[in-house]
C-alpha cells in the first residue's frame, strides 16, 4: 500500500525582508563659520542651548564700517542734488547732457559703494538660519576671529529626523514612497513606519551598496 500525507493549503501573506543598520540624521545642520575676520562684540548663544530662527548668534565689530557708511550716504545725497540740479538746468538749456550723465554716473557709483559696505556689515552679523540647538564653543566677547573660523555646529530641533541606511546592490529596486520598518531601543515604541524619500543615484564602488534616506 502507498503512504499518503495530507496537507491543507491555506493562503497567507509573506514578504521578504532585509535587516540593516541605519543612522539618525538631523534634517538641518551646519557648521557655523565667519566669512570675514574681526573682533567679537556680541555672542548671542550659549553652549548646548537653543536659538530661534533670525536671532543674532555672533556680532563682529562694525564701528569703522558704520562710520564709512555714514560718509557714503552723504556722498549719495550730494550726488543726488547734482543730478537734480543738472536736470533742471537742462530744461532751460543752461547745462549740457554730458554734465547730467556724469552726475548720474557719480550717483550710481556712490549707491554701489553703499550697497557694498552694507554687504560687508551684514557679513559680520551671523544670524541663525533655523531653530536649532547649538554645539559647544570657546569664544568670548573681545576675541579676534580669523576668517573662516569654525565657531560651532547648529542642529535643527525639528521633531522629524532622517534615517540613512545602506542596502546591498541586489535590493536597489527600492523606490521613493516605499514604506520601511524602523526599530530602535531609544524610541518610544518598538516599531515605527517610515517612508523612503530619496535614494543615491549611484552604487558605492567599495561596498557595492546603495544609500537610502
Amino acid at each position: 500500500s502507498e503512504t499518503v500525507q495530507v496537507v491543507v493549503a491555506q493562503q497567507s501573506q509573506w514578504q521578504s525582508n532585509l535587516t540593516v543598520m541605519g543612522e539618525a540624521v538631523a534634517t538641518k545642520s551646519l557648521d557655523l563659520r565667519n566669512e570675514l575676520e574681526g573682533v567679537i562684540t556680541k555672542v548671542g548663544f550659549v553652549s548646548g542651548g537653543k536659538v530661534a530662527k533670525g536671532s543674532v548668534l555672533l556680532q563682529l565689530d562694525v564701528e569703522n564700517e558704520n562710520a564709512q557708511l555714514a560718509a557714503l550716504k552723504a556722498q549719495v545725497s550730494i550726488a543726488q542734488l547734482d543730478v537734480n540740479r543738472f536736470s533742471e538746468l537742462i530744461k532751460s538749456n543752461a547745462s549740457s547732457r554730458d554734465q547730467l550723465d556724469r552726475a548720474m554716473a557719480q550717483l550710481a557709483v556712490a549707491k554701489a559703494n553703499v550697497r557694498a559696505l552694507k554687504s560687508t556689515i551684514s557679513k559680520k552679523t551671523l544670524i541663525a538660519p533655523f531653530d536649532a540647538r547649538v554645539g559647544l564653543h570657546q569664544i568670548e566677547v573681545g576675541s579676534y576671529l580669523s576668517a573662516n573660523t569654525l565657531i560651532t555646529r547648529l542642529v535643527s530641533v525639528s521633531d522629524a529626523v532622517w534615517l540613512d541606511f545602506w542596502v546591498p546592490q541586489k535590493y536597489a529596486n527600492l523606490a521613493q514612497g516605499d514604506i520601511v520598518q524602523v526599530k530602535s531601543t531609544s524610541l518610544i515604541s518598538d516599531v515605527h513606519m517610515a517612508k523612503v524619500i530619496a535614494l543615491s543615484q549611484e552604487i558605492d564602488i567599495a561596498s557595492r551598496s546603495l544609500r537610502v534616506r
